[in-house]
């Protein structure tokens, strides 16, 4: 969990320093360790739908939109279940 927030906030460093592209990778990272948390821990549903949305703006950031809006959709749907 501290290694998935910490991906996060790389991501969003990267971003707000112009390193758009940079961003991504990490930001994948996290969405995947919280995909297996919350897979085995519904207590951690939150923490992924954040980490997806924080997936869509940088997917949206290069202008990778259908991405984006399938990583929107997943939080949206993850908040939803």
């Amino acid at each position: 969990n501290d290694l998935a927030g910490s991906l996060n906030n790389l991501g969003a460093r990267y971003s707000e320093i112009g390193q758009r592209h940079e961003a991504v990778k990490p930001t994948e990272e996290a969405v995947t360790i919280y995909r297996e948390l919350a897979a085995s821990n519904p207590a951690f549903r939150n923490d992924l739908a954040g980490s997806l949305n924080n997936l869509g703006a940088r997917y949206s950031e290069i202008g990778r939109s259908d991405e984006s809006e399938a990583a929107l959709s997943e939080a949206r749907s993850t908040l939803g279940d």
